[in-house]
């Protein structure tokens, strides 16, 4: 069974409000991977991805960082 989705994004962030409510009525809990673990970036790519969660509406359990301050924001 599956319990855990990782989301990387190269180019384009791949989750939006449908696939995230599609993978929660399935148990399954989401954690995406911050910029800053795929490639150097600076930390307005955080920050504009994090508002995107937000404004998308779309449920993250977990994010795997090195700067989880800038996360809890």
């Amino acid at each position: 069974k599956i319990n855990w989705v990782w989301v990387d994004h190269f180019t384009k962030f791949p989750l939006n409000k449908i696939i995230s409510n599609n993978l929660k009525k399935k148990n399954i809990k989401i954690c995406i991977v911050s910029p800053e673990l795929i490639k150097k970036t600076s930390i307005i790519n955080i920050k504009k991805l994090k508002n995107f969660i937000q404004r998308k509406k779309i449920h993250i359990d977990a994010i795997c960082t090195k700067n989880p301050e800038l996360w809890n924001k």
